[in-house]
């Protein structure tokens, strides 16, 4: 029973991370009618870009560990908002105009210049940071048995659920969300 509990623990902070993606593509679907893998790859490429320079500030800057993290956050928005910029003015808004489905194909050739990028980038090797908020969390103990998550893993679940709830709430109560509705409803 504990070793079940255990597993459905772990799902928790994977599926909120699905939900967020998924509430993420619900949106770009909802308003450019068309399903669009360049908003994964940004947000597979945010994280690997977090990671590689949480490792620079870690590793070669010296920070502490939370700094480090702070540097890789706000170094990861800059160059994952930038690339997002570039991507959507130069390759996405010139095929949108052409035919729908050259952006299906352009968006693939984007997943796989952002992933070489970032493999690339981190000179093809394991980057491993320092635990983190790694303090487990019982949530029940049967003797044999510990059900834990770690802190961490339950801050991502909090703050991403929070994300999506937010979200809806922006959707079902402002006017923005309300003429977004009406137009797709």
């Amino acid at each position: 029973m504990a070793y079940l509990l255990q597993q459905l623990a772990n799902a928790v902070p994977l599926a909120v991370l699905y939900a967020t993606l998924a509430f993420g593509y619900s949106i770009a679907f909802g308003v450019t009618h068309r399903a669009d893998i360049t908003y994964g790859a940004l947000f597979a490429f945010s994280g690997q870009m977090l990671v590689l320079f949480s490792d620079l500030g870690y590793s070669r800057l010296i920070l502490i560990l939370p700094a480090a993290i702070a540097f890789g956050v706000a170094i990861s928005l800059l160059y994952t908002m930038g690339v997002g910029l570039f991507v959507g003015r130069a390759v996405i808004l010139p095929l949108v105009r052409k035919s729908p489905n050259m952006v299906i194909v352009a968006a693939l050739g984007v997943v796989i210049v952002l992933m070489e990028t970032a493999r690339l980038a981190s000179d093809t090797r394991t980057i491993w940071l320092p635990p983190f908020l790694n303090t487990p969390i019982v949530f029940w103990n049967d003797g044999n048995f510990k059900v834990t998550l770690t802190e961490i893993q339950l801050i991502n679940a909090a703050l991403m659920a929070a994300i999506v709830l937010t979200g809806a709430a922006i959707l079902r109560y402002t006017s923005w969300g309300r003429i977004l509705a009406r137009r797709h409803g």
